[in-house]
């Protein structure tokens, strides 16, 4: 199919079954939006604060040349 659109036809029943999976993908996408924020929320309270990093210094390094 090549990235082609395809269109079909679907019976009342058929439109209304994808309408309800449809629905029910976003709510399930909405719920794991919200358990990886809550996720996030927990990781950030159990974890220790992570050191600051310093600055690398410029020309250290060898060159060739």
């Amino acid at each position: 199919m090549k990235a082609k659109t395809v269109s079909v036809y679907l019976t009342e029943e058929q439109a209304r079954a994808m309408e309800e999976w449809i629905a029910n993908a976003r709510r399930l996408d909405g719920l794991l939006e919200e358990l990886q924020e809550i996720s996030f929320r927990i990781t950030d309270r159990l974890l220790p604060p992570r050191p600051a990093r310093r600055a690398k210094q410029r020309g250290t390094g060898m060159t060739s040349g």
